[in-house]
Parts: structure tokens; C-alpha cells; sequence
């Protein structure tokens, strides 16, 4: 029964073969505070344990869901989407990790801004980036909310589904998902809502993002033919003959991509363009100091470093805590026994 006064979301957690990082998403999920939460987890034909340690869930929040096929990341998000009855949805990854509070701030943005509710069909915040320990190694604010129209002809600018909340009906009816893109499906769906309905931005940062070996966007060739789709897609490369040369922040983002996957060569070219779009002169350093070697940058002082706020390891710790099933502060989720840290699949 819906407590009054608090809002309902419903979080869909797409997943296949990473049950070890699935179990932390889903902890998270369910000790989201002051919202009513309804959580339908997508296995997209797993084969190795989810599909069991899914059937032993005994939530009445929770809803299991199957392809016994992979059908890909937005045909799952989709297949959850048809099931949401909550007039708000989130998309979470399940490699990514939500603060206890972070559902409840993205409501309180809609609440406290001067949108009309009806008018507002996507609220975003920004995350943290963490490494495969959960140690946090920098912070991605979110942009400003006029800036985000005109600026996802660039870059996603809204950023990743884990760190947006949307009104259910407005996904509904600009089509869901495409199922046709995978990397860039989410920056799609932005687009198309942005183009009618308006954005709120959360100024907490309470999501976070695991960056680890099996993150799809270290495919960068692949990020290229999907933003190359994209472009065709909305029109932003009429005219074009030739693949268009992404812009200044995403010439970046793509070298550091191929940096990240191993691909010191590919990089270095990025991290030339980069500097020739904005001019930085670190861009070059970078480029040569990827082709000797990471040593190299980390002496340089060419590594991007972050100041640390304390706030976001107080947080981290407490999904940590309902990662070990504790009831230290969250609920312990029944089913799941105590495990150590995840390693990601």
C-alpha cells in the first residue's frame, strides 16, 4: 500500500550474467528512502546463477522478468518499461550504485523547481565515478538544465540511465528505447524527450558509477558507428560526406575511451584532436605520454586528479552495507546471504 505523501517510482535493473553486481544494484534499489519503490529486474538470458538467486528473492517489491534469449540492453529497458505501472521510472545499470537518498533528492528537484509537474518528462543529476573496489576516483557534476536542449547535438550531456528519473507516460510516448542502438540507446531517448517536455536538474550527487573492464562504452569503434546513427538519425550531419568529426568534448571522451580499452595508438590520435578543437595544451602531453606509457602521465601530472568531498565515502560506505546484507542503516535484502566484494563479470 502506497504510504501518504510519498511518491511512487518504479526502477528497472536490466541485467545479464553479472549477478555479483546485480545483488548490489538491486540492494540499492530497495533501500531507497522516503519514495515507495516498485523494482522489475530484467535477465536478458542469463546463464550463469542470476535466474536462480532471482527466484529466491521473497520481496513483494520485486518483479523478475525473463528473455530467455539476450534480446540487448533496450529491448530489456523496454520490456521492463511495459511493466511499470509507477508514474515515474528510472533505469538503473546494474553495475552502477545508488545513496540511500538519491530517488527521494531527484523527486524533491521536480517538487521545488518552478516547471509545471505535467511539463517535466526527465530530472538528472550527476554521479561519481568509482573503481571496481568502490573507491571514488572523480565526480561528474551535472550540467545546467538549459544547456542540456541544445547540448545533446554534441555530447550527452544528461548523462547515463542511472542518473536520470522520467515521467513513465512521456517514455511511453516518444516510443521507449530504440533497440536498434545499445551505447548511445539512452542519449537517443533524451533527445526525443528534451524535444517536447522539459528538464529538471538535481544538484545532489548521489549515484555511482563503476568503471570497470566490462563497461560497454570502452568499445569506443562501436561508439563511433552508434554516434555516427545518431547523427543520421536527428539530422545533426546533413549535408555531411564523410563521418563527423565529434566535437571538442567528445574528441576527449572518445581518447580517453580507446585509452581506457588498451588502445594507446587510437588514443593518442583523440587526444590530438582534442587539443586541436579546444586548444589544451595538456591534450598533447597526453597524447604523447599514453603512447609511452600510463608511468609517464602519472609523473607528468597530466592525470586528472579530483578533490574529494567526505559526504561521498560516508555514502559509499552505506552501499557497501547493503551489499553485506547488513541492517546497519539499510535493509537487508531476504534472499540474498552475506558475500564479499563483487568481482565484475
Amino acid at each position: 500500500m502506497l504510504r501518504p505523501g510519498l511518491e511512487e517510482i518504479a526502477v528497472v535493473i536490466p541485467s545479464r550474467d553479472r549477478w555479483p553486481l546485480l545483488r548490489t544494484a538491486l540492494a540499492g534499489a530497495l533501500a531507497q528512502q522516503d519514495v515507495e519503490v516498485q523494482v522489475i529486474v530484467v535477465d536478458d538470458g542469463s546463464v550463469d546463477r542470476t535466474a536462480a538467486e532471482l527466484a529466491t528473492l521473497d520481496d513483494p517489491r520485486v518483479r523478475v522478468l525473463r528473455n530467455d534469449r539476450p534480446q540487448g540492453v533496450a529491448a530489456a529497458r523496454n520490456l521492463g518499461l511495459a511493466h511499470v505501472t509507477a508514474p515515474w521510472v528510472a533505469f538503473l545499470d546494474d553495475d552502477d550504485v545508488w545513496a540511500p537518498g538519491h530517488l527521494a533528492s531527484m523527486i524533491r528537484a521536480v517538487r521545488t523547481s518552478e516547471l509545471p509537474r505535467e511539463r517535466v518528462g526527465l530530472v538528472f543529476s550527476g554521479h561519481i565515478d568509482v573503481d571496481r573496489d568502490r573507491r571514488l576516483t572523480s565526480i561528474s557534476p551535472a550540467e545546467p538544465a538549459d544547456s542540456i536542449r541544445e547540448g545533446l547535438k554534441r555530447f550527452n550531456l544528461v548523462g547515463g540511465p542511472s542518473r536520470v528519473v522520467l515521467d513513465t507516460e512521456v517514455v511511453r510516448q516518444v516510443g521507449g528505447f530504440d533497440a536498434g542502438l545499445s551505447i548511445v540507446a539512452d542519449w537517443d531517448l533524451w533527445v526525443r524527450i528534451v524535444a517536447g517536455y522539459e528538464v529538471v536538474r538535481s544538484p545532489e550527487t548521489l549515484v555511482g558509477y563503476m568503471r570497470h573492464p566490462g563497461n560497454m562504452h570502452l568499445d569506443a569503434d562501436r561508439l563511433l558507428d552508434e554516434i555516427a546513427a545518431l547523427q543520421h538519425k536527428h539530422g545533426w550531419n546533413r549535408g555531411a560526406t564523410r563521418r563527423p568529426l565529434p566535437d571538442d568534448t567528445m574528441a576527449f571522451h572518445i581518447a580517453a575511451t580507446y585509452r581506457a580499452s588498451g588502445r594507446r595508438f587510437r588514443a593518442a590520435r583523440w587526444y590530438v584532436r582534442s587539443f586541436w578543437a579546444r586548444g589544451a595544451r595538456r591534450d598533447l602531453g597526453r597524447a604523447v605520454g599514453v603512447l609511452l606509457g600510463e608511468r609517464v602521465i602519472e609523473l607528468s601530472g597530466l592525470r586528472e586528479r579530483t578533490n574529494v568531498e567526505p559526504c561521498f565515502g560516508r555514502w559509499l560506505e552505506q552501499v557497501n552495507e547493503a551489499e553485506r546484507a547488513t541492517t546497519s542503516g539499510l535493509p537487508a535484502l531476504h534472499g540474498l546471504r552475506p558475500e564479499g566484494a563483487p568481482t565484475p563479470g
